[in-house]
């Protein structure tokens, strides 16, 4: 993330800019990279297939009521991991002829299966679970259409693997001849062949994020603005929250807000796909302290375990997203396994800040460490993860080195508090870096069964993890700016030029003497300002009196600070440099460079 700032030297810009944009839909048409069918009454002698086409129905002989069953595949690996998928639509086109209706019905293949060689007897498991089937009636129309947008989705975060789709009509049984013959890809005109349609687009990321803080304590200045790529034709709409969860907008831009968390989310009208962010909001030249209770929308939590139980059960493959508890075990139930967990904050924090406080705090649920410690570690997760998708077998990568520790129990409910400023100075700096942590023992120790269990943000309300963060944006490499006032830089009087340079803002130029105190703005006269021709654009004479537009020092402050109105100075042009030249009673001069903005 590369952070823009507006001026140099001596002044941090209160806007600061990164992109926020979702990437555009991208859509895809897969051809098959399998296709065949089987019929039931042949076990061993593969059916192949027919004239191009693979034949789903059943329908009457001699042995009784058979059926056909078709079977495709196609390759997902073009699909990034981490795609949300908008759309994905399995389509099969028939030979023109359908005989009674009898509805299609799209089954999940759970193992593998070689095109050619498939039979009824060999053919490969099917998933029984409604969750992994897509039904539509059967229509006159010559082609069918199955929605089987949830299945690509796991298969692309490999939550299950893609061994394709079975073709069957509901009802295999039927004592009657129904389904059709579908066109195989093998078939001449490619249009006519087996094909996945997919559309999908990438999770959000944050550019052009522009933050103003707000000026001071009270001001209710603050303002958030993105810029956001519309993938919905219909358009979406934008709901801002704050730490309470109540609502304080409406629209793109959030306004009007004093220094606080406050949290983005992002609806697709037409399909409802969501997304989340979170924002931190300071106060210029001030250290404040932000403290509010994870919401479960805005903080992804998952934990994942290796357990196969005494059934050879394997739960690798198996979801633990939104889990009520963020926990890491090691236990014992047949064989023993190993549990932990992931929590992705999805905060964006301004490079700015200077963070002086970043603790965690967790509160116990329950904790066991009998003959032996539980102590364990967040390690920073550095790649993609999905809440509603990882697995054992599909983890994110993470820094194996440089863990925050959480220290062994000495109660079964302890509340622990980690303090992240570490990692939070990291994500700072490029906020699409920061993927969240990792949460494990940090010995599996298969002698002793152990845990810290801790609510998560699914939790209950009152239990939620909470953050505590103490936030200054003090600007240290230019203090000088945090003694302004009305939130405008001072700029500091050289003896010499050198590279550095300020600014003006809105025709006022304000300059500080680092030298000793003295409240008597007639001790210092303003001789002249030079364009960067090195030509006089106004000067002043030795008695004050002025000419060519250039003012009087009006405002002076108790510390040496000074406001010059440069509105008056008519030949001045806007973004251009120039130097001030300033000269004491006692004839020492001083100068400063600087931008002009009117």
């Amino acid at each position: 993330m590369k952070i823009v700032k507006a001026v140099v030297l001596i002044y941090c810009s209160l806007l600061l800019c990164d992109n926020f944009s979702y990437a555009q839909v991208t859509s895809v048409v897969i051809p098959t990279s399998k296709c065949d069918y089987i019929q039931s009454n042949l076990t061993t002698n593969p059916s192949g297939t027919w004239n191009h086409n693979f034949g789903v129905g059943t329908y009457s002989s001699r042995r009784g009521s058979l059926y056909r069953r078709g079977f495709v595949e196609f390759d997902l690996s073009s699909i990034p991991q981490n795609a949300i998928i908008y759309e994905a639509t399995l389509k099969i086109t028939h030979n023109g002829s359908q005989y009674v209706l009898n509805p299609w019905v799209t089954k999940l293949v759970t193992s593998s299966w070689s095109e050619g060689l498939i039979t009824s007897s060999n053919q490969p498991t099917i998933s029984g679970s409604s969750s992994d089937w897509s039904t539509i009636s059967a229509n006159a129309g010559d082609t069918i259409n199955l929605d089987v947008k949830e299945m690509v989705q796991r298969m692309v975060y490999g939550q299950v693997d893609n061994y394709g789709w079975s073709i069957q009509v509901s009802n295999e049984a039927a004592p009657y001849t129904s389904g059709t013959f579908f066109r195989s890809d093998e078939y001449p005109i490619v249009a006519y062949r087996p094909r996945l349609l997919v559309r999908y687009y990438l999770p959000m990321t944050l550019s052009n994020v522009s933050v103003q803080h707000e000026s001071e304590t009270g001001a209710n200045d603050g303002e958030i603005t993105l810029t956001h790529t519309p993938i919905d034709p219909s358009g979406h709409s934008y709901t801002w929250v704050n730490a309470f969860g109540g609502t304080v907008g409406n629209n793109l831009s959030l306004t009007g807000v004093s220094y606080g968390w406050y949290g983005l989310e992002i609806t697709g009208n037409s399909n409802g796909e969501k997304e989340y962010y979170g924002f931190l909001v300071g106060t210029e030249c001030e250290e404040v302290t932000i403290s509010y209770t994870t919401q479960p929308n805005f903080t992804g939590n998952a934990y994942v375990f290796d357990w196969v139980n005494s059934s050879g059960i394997d739960y690798k493959d198996v979801n633990n997203g939104n889990s009520p508890y963020f926990r890491t075990d090691n236990r014992f139930s047949g064989s023993w396994y190993d549990v932990k967990s992931y929590l992705d904050f999805n905060t964006w924090m301004d490079d700015a800040f200077t963070i002086n406080q970043a603790d965690l705090l967790l509160e116990g649920y329950y904790h066991s460490n009998v003959g032996t410690t539980n102590t364990a570690d967040f390690h920073e997760v550095t790649s993609y993860w999905n809440e509603d998708a990882i697995t054992w077998n599909t983890t994110p990568t993470n820094e194996v080195s440089a863990a925050l520790t959480v220290p062994n129990t000495t109660s079964p409910t302890q509340d622990a508090t980690v303090d992240m400023i570490s990692l939070w100075d990291e994500w700072k700096m490029d906020n699409n870096s920061n993927y969240g942590i990792l949460f494990r023992l940090q010995a599996f120790d298969d002698d002793y069964q152990t845990n810290q269990i801790y609510y998560s943000p699914n939790g209950t309300m009152a239990y939620r993890p909470q953050w505590t963060f103490k936030l200054a944006l003090t600007h240290a490499n230019n203090p000088i700016f945090c003694e302004g006032a009305e939130g405008m830089p001072y700029n500091e009087l050289k003896k010499e030029l050198d590279g550095g340079y300020g600014e003006s803002y809105d025709d006022k130029l304000n300059f500080v003497f680092d030298e000793a105190y003295n409240v008597d703005a007639g001790l210092y006269l303003v001789t002249a300002i030079y364009n960067d021709d090195h030509q006089i654009e106004a000067r002043c004479n030795a008695s004050g009196t002025t000419f060519g537009g250039i003012p009087a020092l009006t405002y002076a402050f108790d510390d040496n600070r000074y406001v010059m109105d440069l509105s008056g100075i008519t030949t001045l042009v806007d973004q251009k440099f120039y130097v001030l030249e300033v000269q004491n009673t006692k004839g020492d001069r001083f100068f400063l460079k600087f931008k002009h903005n009117e």
